[in-house]
């Protein structure tokens, strides 16, 4: 073979469940895709550098300085290069890039277990005969790694376009073909059969020595945020403890909080009533914290800002919620820490007002996941490198826009992942969909110049949206957003038009589990001049309207629920056109009676109007079929998105 054969390899890196969605806080979910991004990063840049060779990375874009730096830009977890060598050359580059990998990773767990007993003084499970500590921290156990390699057999587009296409099959087989290690003992004769599993997932055993109330081991417990009874796996105690800050991970508290806060800044006297609850918790921020009641929140900077954008409340804000003041209080009486349970009451006693005025803080927040549609079908139609290299460029630039977005004012989120086409992000209600929207435009229009180059369609964007209580497991929240996610795509049945939609997965405290699914654009034969709630708009357009309606009291917050007995009312009505009548004067005849929601004036008659029109607007984008179900759920769906101050379910 000629040592200037030209060859393509890929190398990708998991497993993502693992490393992502293993998670109880906003902590483990961030710093498991961050950890995954940086082992990616690490086999890329050791490609990319490789001695013995040329090497010429496509994805990800090596031609941007920034997009191998550490916490500067997540990258996806497969890389593709183009290689110059022959296939001994080859197998080692491919080795190098696995060798820095399971290294980048060893060096995360080495920092965390050094923290541990060093630093915070925990007595780890690493004294028996089988280490449980080593069975669940090597790296070569941890990363599935898959590398395969097609050589470029002729000159030209035609052959790279072959070689991709080997590459890309071969790729698929090889991660489909599992390396199975051999079959452990039987559990009962291992020395740690019937430990404790991990609070994370449950799946293995913690590495902790037992923590019980003793005032040290009560410090363990707030140093790595545990709860009482929590258990932590090796990999569960690296995402704890890895990380250079724990205060840089925006708790689900501070983001459900925050249309709250914003809406007493914008009250008549709000700024004096935020100044005192600012105050009365920086005053005693120091004996919170120590007491494991509060944590700082400084992380989600804007660029050239000292400070995150929470620095109005620079808290996790979670005893700003009566719930969990009151169970604060319950504990710390019975701890008998007389010190820490007068501050908790002088809190109490400054919130009952402020809750007097303002109402209590909605506890619930949104997670958004994203991906790009038919980006397959775009890589394939690529019939060479330079334009594979374009849209990894454009996937770049896309990813790396994505938390600067996430910050602005208007959405005041925090992203957790972006690579390449996937978005992992927590938001307030009240921003995320026009957040997910910006999100969407600003995909399509990225690869919009390299799709017209290729003469094909730009990629759309499907956006899966789970609202959660602030105190749902993190990793449920993260499996019913990738369950929402799917529901984008696929829609809820196979005659539905897949892609290019929105889903939003409500996940109440109590109550039934509900969801909703729209498309981002209506078909513009169906758009027509209208009303101000849906002239021109789109399904999600509309939703957000209503929304708004819902958020600015202009509609009673029971409404859906009274559109769901309309519902029961006329659902076995054969007449199409009798049932739709008798819904709209029900409807109508609701609204008549009702006062807004929290006052006492009546439902005003251009928002009727509004309401009725939109009912109408949903039958003509459904082929004329009057469907009150689809109605009453996207009213109990607006009802949640536009909620800010009252707590729900």
């Amino acid at each position: 073979m000629s040592d200037q054969e030209t060859w393509l390899i890929s190398l990708s890196i998991g497993p993502v469940q693992d490393f992502i969605s293993a998670a109880l806080r906003t902590r483990d979910l961030w710093f498991g895709s961050h950890m995954l991004s940086e082992v990616s990063k690490a086999a890329a840049i050791a490609i990319n550098n490789y001695q013995g060779a040329k090497t010429e990375l496509i994805f990800p874009d090596a031609e941007n300085s920034d997009e191998l730096k550490p916490l500067e830009v997540n990258v996806a977890n497969r890389i593709v290069a183009k290689v110059w060598g022959d296939k001994n050359i080859v197998k080692d580059i491919i080795k190098t890039g696995k060798q820095d990998a399971q290294d980048k990773l060893k060096d995360f767990i080495s920092t965390a277990k050094g923290r541990a007993e060093k630093k915070y003084g925990v007595s780890l499970r690493d004294k028996d005969t089988d280490d449980i500590w080593s069975s669940q921290a090597d790296p070569k156990d941890l990363l599935d790694l898959y590398g395969t390699a097609a050589r470029i057999t002729e000159q030209g587009d035609k052959g790279y376009q072959e070689a991709k296409e080997r590459l890309d099959r071969t790729s698929t087989a090889r991660k489909n073909s599992r390396n199975f290690s051999q079959s452990a003992e039987e559990p009962n004769d291992k020395p740690f059969y019937g430990l404790p599993k991990s609070s994370l997932d449950g799946r293995r055993e913690t590495v902790l020595e037992k923590i019980d109330d003793k005032e040290k081991d009560k410090r363990i417990r707030r140093r790595l945020r545990m709860g009482k009874g929590e258990q932590l796996d090796a990999m569960g105690l690296v995402k704890r403890l890895a990380g250079e800050n724990p205060d840089q991970f925006t708790p689900t508290t501070r983001i459900a909080i925050d249309p709250w806060i914003r809406k007493i800044k914008e009250a008549e006297n709000g700024q004096h009533d935020l100044e005192k609850i600012r105050a009365k918790l920086k005053t005693h921020a120091d004996a919170l914290l120590r007491a494991g009641l509060m944590t700082h929140v400084k992380g989600n900077k804007r660029k050239d800002e000292l400070e995150g954008i929470y620095q109005d409340v620079p808290f996790d804000a979670g005893l700003l919620y009566q719930g969990v003041l009151d169970e604060a209080i319950r504990k710390i009486r019975e701890e008998k820490s007389s010190n820490e349970l007068e501050i908790l009451k002088k809190l109490r006693n400054k919130l009952v007002s402020i809750w007097k005025n303002h109402g209590k803080p909605c506890p619930y927040y949104a997670m958004l996941l994203a991906d790009g549609d038919n980006m397959g079908r775009l890589i394939k139609a690529a019939q060479s490198d330079t334009h594979h290299k374009k849209i990894s460029e454009c996937l770049s630039d896309f990813a790396r826009s994505v938390p600067e977005t996430a910050r602005k004012e208007a959405y005041r989120a925090h992203c957790i992942y972006a690579g390449g086409d996937d978005v992992l992000l927590m938001a307030p209600l009240d921003t995320v969909l026009l957040l997910a929207d910006e999100l969407r435009k600003a995909f399509t229009t990225t690869l919009k110049d390299v799709a017209d180059d290729l003469k094909q369609e730009p990629p759309t964007f499907s956006v899966g949206i789970v609202i959660a209580h602030m105190q749902t497991p993190i990793g449920r929240v993260r499996r019913l957003v990738s369950k929402a996610e799917k529901l984008a795509k696929d829609g809820f049945k196979e005659t539905d038009d897949p892609r290019n939609a929105l889903a939003i997965i409500v996940d109440p405290r109590s109550g039934a589990e509900m969801s909703f699914r729209a498309k981002w654009e209506r078909d513009p034969a169906q758009k027509q001049d209208g009303d101000e709630l849906n002239e021109q708009k789109s399904s999600v357009e509309e939703l957000n309207a209503l929304a708004k309606l819902y958020r600015d009291d202009k509609l009673p917050s029971g409404f859906g629920y009274e559109l769901r007995q309309i519902e029961q009312l006329v659902h076995d009505m054969e007449e199409n056109e009798q049932a739709q009548k008798i819904a709209e004067l029900e409807m109508q005849r609701i609204l008549n009676r009702k006062n807004q929601s929290g006052g006492g004036e009546k439902v005003d008659g251009d928002t009727i109007k509004d309401v009725i029109a939109h009912a109408q607007q949903k039958q003509e984008n459904n082929n004329e079929i009057f469907d009150i179900e689809s109605v009453y759920k996207e009213h109990l769906i607006a009802r949640w998105l536009g909620a800010h101050g009252e707590e729900r379910g």
